[in-house]
């Protein structure tokens, strides 16, 4: 694996990191002080759950960067689904 591609799966790999433990947060939050009598969340809560998806979708760009003959077999597994 090249550099790049090191340096890109390492970021990547935070970025998932980081959006699992925002979700985390986000969830724990939720269920020690639930939204609304109409369920809506907490606007801190929501803001929470759309950075953890942000961080997703971003990881997944940074996987599109590395060529395909150099990513690793479960991220092709996840572009030719």
């Amino acid at each position: 694996m090249t550099d790049i591609a090191s340096l890109i799966t390492t970021a990547t790999t935070t970025l998932h990191e980081l959006s699992k433990q925002t979700e985390a947060l986000g969830v724990g939050l939720q269920n020690a002080a639930p939204g609304n009598k109409m369920g809506t969340p907490n606007h801190s809560i929501q803001y929470l759950l759309d950075i953890s998806l942000e961080l997703t979708n971003i990881a997944h760009e940074c996987e599109k960067l590395i060529p395909q003959h150099l990513q690793h077999p479960s991220i092709q597994k996840k572009h030719d689904a």
